[in-house]
């Protein structure tokens, strides 16, 4: 993902959306000893340090049929991402941002951690290989 620099006394979004893919397409080492979704969770933990102890997050992963009720305080959500685990499930880019804007939530901004298997990007992008 695009991470924006960190500016003066962090990012300023006060919710934000994360996703971070768990399908089991994750479990692919991408560097020594490290996984996909490792390293996704260690990119949604730098994300959600970005911001103000006052921001709520909207984390999302492969596994949820819905989207949260609720959003998360900053140890809601780094907690929920150190608890995720590999899923059988996967989200279409077309599913993921609709249960973003599920609940009328207005998030300034949403991060989408993933491998972006074709079975996840859909018709979005066409041409899109995970290679």
């Amino acid at each position: 993902p695009f991470i924006p620099a960190f500016k003066g006394d962090g990012l300023v979004a006060n919710k934000v959306g994360i996703y971070i893919d768990n399908s089991y397409s994750m479990s692919n080492e991408v560097a020594t000893e490290l996984s996909g979704l490792d390293l996704a969770k260690q990119i949604g933990t730098n994300i959600v340090d970005l911001y103000p102890s006052d921001t709520e997050f909207k984390v999302l992963s492969s596994g949820q049929l819905t989207a949260p009720r609720q959003l998360k305080s900053r140890q809601e959500a780094l907690k929920f991402i150190a608890d995720l685990r590999y899923s059988d499930s996967y989200k279409t880019l077309d599913q993921l941002l609709n249960l973003m804007d599920s609940d009328g939530e207005s998030l300034k901004e949403i991060y989408l951690i993933s491998d972006f298997q074709q079975t996840t990007l859909g018709a979005k992008i066409p041409d899109a290989d995970s290679t």
